[in-house]
């Protein structure tokens, strides 16, 4: 059956048999989700919440497999890797964190990037060359919104991160330049 997600502002988690309509289960989260989420071929529900919090659950069942406290604010568009085995976690305050998340019930941080200024798109994932591609700093600013005045020579660039090599930089184009 194919099953659909949806969640409501009372801090639930819904999982639908998409065929019949029929609530599957339903799961309460400490904070609302906030970044919906990746579903795997392997039955995993991937999201964020408003408490900086990563969590798996299994989709069947609805129940939490992991949790990850990420420490600060988690950024929109958290993306899955092509092979599943990487949960890419963009951080408003800039950072990428690259997740294992190939084991069943246990999460593990492979390597953080730190980009300059907000990540402001969706990550591509190029599984062939083992690249991800975004953008970053284009309005440059912190979480609370003020200008980050000590990165003005970083705004607005294309990035490249070689994903088996710990997330090392392979390349970066300014917006001016491309």
């Amino acid at each position: 059956y194919e099953i659909v997600l949806a969640s409501d502002d009372d801090k639930k988690i819904f999982a639908i048999d998409g065929i019949k309509g029929e609530k599957i289960w339903e799961k309460e989260i400490r904070d609302n989700p906030t970044h919906w989420p990746f579903v795997s071929l392997n039955y995993r529900v991937y999201f964020s919440d408003d408490s900086q919090t990563v969590r798996a659950l299994n989709l069947q069942t609805g129940r939490e497999m992991w949790s990850l406290d990420m420490d600060d604010h988690i950024a929109p568009a958290i993306h899955l890797s092509k092979d599943e085995d990487t949960l890419f976690v963009p951080m408003v305050n800039g950072q990428i964190v690259a997740l294992d998340v190939a084991k069943k019930d246990k999460v593990e941080k492979k390597w953080t990037y730190e980009a300059p200024g907000e990540l402001e798109s969706p990550m591509i994932d190029d599984l062939k060359n083992s690249m991800i591609y975004f953008c970053s700093g284009m309005e440059n600013t912190n979480y609370k919104g003020d200008l980050d005045e000590e990165q003005d020579e970083e705004l607005g660039s294309v990035f490249c991160l070689g994903v088996n090599y710990q997330g090392e930089e392979v390349w970066r184009v300014p917006f001016d330049d491309a």
